[in-house]
């Protein structure tokens, strides 16, 4: 199968890498649809695995981006349930995250909102609500909480806050984040192969557009299994990195390596 020999000779040999720069171009979107779902594979593991809960706490402290430290309830204690003396459907608004402590059943929750129910807490992402018992390793006492920071006070009030998302939820997810990495690394290419034709300049042979554009695909094999590599040990922000710097530097060599052989 094509793939198959796409993925040994770019893997195995820098001559044979080259010489894929004659193949026909729509087995080389294949292959780059192929390779990109394999990059996006480590978040999508990741998100599977743990059934959005991880995700779900990102996003909630990705949302609290105002200090709210100082407009904490003093009276109440979170453990596997919330106590508050005397503070009932306390809203504070920590940036575009709504925060609602000791809510009763009666309190609707709104949009962009995370809810701490006697029972329960329910987090409201535009609409997508999740809800999580009170899953915290030790109890929390709010007016201890206003002497820390607000990032400390954000990750130990998410840190029991173990909802997940509904199957639809997670498999829209992957969809959203795979169809992302090929729009991102499609224009990606596009750019990159563009830039590479400067190299001409100098040079009495030179690749065309396409040509280049097929190299970048090629080339980026080896940085996409390193950056799989390095996702499945939880390290994503170092993907794009490693894809986009690798990506290039593998051109080069491949190009330079086989210069005499260009048309």
């Amino acid at each position: 199968m094509f793939i198959f020999r796409y993925f040994t000779y770019s893997l195995k040999s820098i001559s044979k890498l080259f010489s894929l720069k004659d193949e026909k171009i729509i087995k080389v979107l294949l292959y780059f649809l192929l390779i990109t779902m394999i990059y996006s594979f480590p978040m999508n593991f990741n998100l599977i695995q743990n059934n959005g809960f991880q995700i779900t706490q990102l996003t909630i402290a990705d949302s609290i981006n105002e200090d709210y430290v100082d407009k904490l309830p003093s009276d109440c204690i979170i453990s596997s349930t919330i106590n508050c003396s005397e503070s009932e459907n306390l809203e504070i608004q920590a940036g575009e995250l709504l925060l609602v402590f000791n809510a009763n059943q009666n309190y609707e929750v709104k949009n962009d909102s995370l809810v701490y129910y006697k029972n329960r807490i329910v987090f409201n992402s535009n609409g997508d609500v999740i809800e999580s018992n009170y899953n915290y390793d030790e109890a929390l006492n709010t007016s201890e909480l206003k002497t820390l920071t607000s990032e400390e006070v954000t990750n130990k009030l998410i840190s029991g806050f173990e909802g997940e998302f509904s199957p639809e939820s997670i498999f829209a997810s992957i969809a959203f984040f795979t169809f992302s990495n090929i729009l991102m690394n499609t224009i990606y290419i596009i750019i990159a192969s563009i830039l590479a034709l400067l190299l001409r300049y100098g040079l009495k042979k030179f690749l065309s557009y396409k040509e280049a554009f097929k190299l970048f695909v090629f080339s980026s094999t080896w940085p996409i299994i390193i950056c799989v590599i390095v996702g499945m040990f939880g390290l994503y922000p170092f993907m794009p990195v490693i894809y986009q710097f690798g990506t290039p530097l593998m051109f080069l060599l491949v190009f330079y390596r086989n210069i005499g052989n260009v048309k």
